[in-house]
Order: C-alpha cells, then sequence, then structure tokens
C-alpha cells in the first residue's frame, strides 16, 4: 500500500489576521451614541439637581423670615440691608433710608448662611419705619416701631384673568394681581441664573435680566415692588408686559424665589413676646 506524500499537496495560505480596535468611523459613531445617551441622563439630572437646591433656598428663606422677626423681638427694629457685602447691619445710624433701604442681607449681623445654594448673596428690602431704633443713651425715638406701622413693600404675582375663562395672563402690572402692598421685609434669591445678584465667593454683581423680563427686571431694580410667581423657563418673543396682543406673548424665564414679613403675622409675634403694644 502507498503512503501518500503531503509534502506534494500545497499549504492553505494562512488567513490574515484582522487587526483590533476600531477604525475613525466606527469611533465616531460610539462618541456620537455616547454623547446621546449622556445628554438624555444629564437633563433629568441637573433638574433633579436644580429641584434639590430650590428646596433648599426655601428652607433656608423660612429660617432667614423667622432670624428677622427674633431681631426685632430682640432689638425692636428690622436691621438695614448689608450695603458693603460685609454681612454686616449697615444702620446709618438710627433707621436706613433712601437707597440704603436695599441691599444684601446681614447674615452676620442675623446669624444665618451666607449665600444661597447656588453661592449668590440674598438680597433684602425693608420698610423704613419698621428699622427705626433707639440709639444707646438717647430716649426712644418718635416713630419707634408700634402697633399702627405698615410696610411699604409690594409684591405683585401672575395669573389667568377669571373674567376671560383663564385665556388671557394677566400681567405684573394689574392690581388684581397683588399679593400683599404692605410688608415691613422682603428677601429673595435670584435663583438657579442668578441675574440681578452677587456672587458671594467674588463680590462681582452679575448680569440684570434684560429684554421682556420685566418680572426679573422689577426683582433686581431695588425699588420697593416685587414679583412672585411660578418659575417657567425662558420663551422667544416673550413679554411679561405687553397685553396689547390677543392673545399676550408668552412670560419670561423667571426662577427667583421670593418670601416676605407680613405685618399682621409680625406684629402678632410681637404682641405675643410683649414688645408691643
Amino acid at each position: 500500500m502507498r503512503v501518500p506524500d503531503d509534502r506534494r499537496r500545497p499549504r492553505p495560505r494562512p488567513r490574515p489576521r484582522r487587526q483590533a480596535g476600531f477604525t475613525l468611523v466606527e469611533l465616531a459613531v460610539v462618541i456620537a451614541i455616547l454623547g446621546l445617551v449622556l445628554g438624555t441622563m444629564l437633563a433629568p439630572l441637573r433638574a433633579q439637581i436644580d429641584a434639590t437646591r430650590i428646596r433648599a433656598a426655601e428652607r433656608m428663606l423660612g429660617e432667614i423670615r423667622e432670624a428677622l422677626i427674633g431681631h426685632v423681638i430682640t432689638r425692636g427694629a428690622l436691621p438695614c440691608p448689608d450695603v458693603i457685602s460685609d454681612g454686616i447691619d449697615g444702620v446709618a445710624p438710627a433707621a436706613c433710608a433712601g437707597a440704603a433701604l436695599a441691599g444684601v442681607l446681614p447674615y452676620q449681623t442675623l446669624g444665618v448662611g451666607r449665600a444661597d445654594p447656588w453661592g449668590r448673596h440674598f438680597g433684602y428690602r425693608v420698610a423704613q419705619e419698621f428699622s427705626i431704633r433707639a440709639l444707646t443713651g438717647q430716649p426712644p425715638a418718635a416713630g419707634r416701631l408700634d402697633l399702627t406701622d405698615t410696610g411699604d413693600i409690594t409684591v405683585l404675582a401672575r395669573g389667568d384673568d377669571p373674567g376671560t375663562a383663564g385665556t388671557i395672563e394677566l400681567k405684573h402690572q394689574s392690581v388684581a394681581t397683588a399679593l400683599t402692598r404692605a410688608a415691613p421685609a422682603l428677601v429673595l434669591s435670584f435663583g438657579p441664573g442668578g441675574l440681578g445678584g452677587i456672587d458671594a465667593a467674588t463680590g462681582r454683581a452679575l448680569a440684570s435680566p434684560s429684554g421682556g423680563a420685566i418680572d426679573e427686571i422689577e426683582n433686581a431694580d431695588a425699588d420697593a415692588t416685587f414679583v412672585s410667581r411660578v418659575h417657567s423657563p425662558g420663551t422667544d418673543g416673550c413679554d411679561d408686559a405687553d397685553e396689547s396682543a390677543a392673545p399676550p406673548p408668552p412670560s419670561c424665564g423667571f426662577d427667583d424665589i421670593v418670601t416676605w414679613i407680613s405685618t399682621p403675622v409680625l406684629m402678632a409675634r410681637l404682641v405675643e413676646a410683649r414688645v408691643l403694644p
């Protein structure tokens, strides 16, 4: 029996080994997919973080409101705003007035947090008659706090006009939307956007609101009128003041967080503490 000679048979050529790794096209596709996935995941995460910070800001504002009431009970007057960002009551010397009625919350005087959850100072406004105090070694001032005092700070809101079956949005100038016109003091956080606020770390004033965002501009102009309403994102073609169109343009973005002291509540606390009458 003849044994076949394997040496005569042609040997199969080895297949070329494929180089491991991605081509540039495959790598670009993978990066694009990862970008879409991360973008989808980060949007709700960012919203969750903002919601957590908003709740923290509201909690801080509640503590600040209590600290302000405690200051009236122990000192007989509300503190003046901090006008040089050092956290100290800017008393000048017996009462604050004019431009000194608005500024940064005097956080050191009150013993509260220096900044909101976004690292910005809280804004603060006080009614002058609630800031009058007795000077050391002198008799009480004639205008010292009593039960007849009322604040002069106005807080406006928004809402659907019930006369139009809720189809027309009332703008902030409407008398029907006033929440109060006699608050003794108001404190606000300028929210996630921070427009109109002051960075607590650097003392740098942030850009002011602009365009049709009248509500946020109102909160940053240092006068005695403020707006408190539901947060909303920015919208192209928005205008917080225009009611001439039918329907009126959408409201502009708003993320300020506002709280204030009610005069009846403050007076009741002062009576309860036997500071008044």
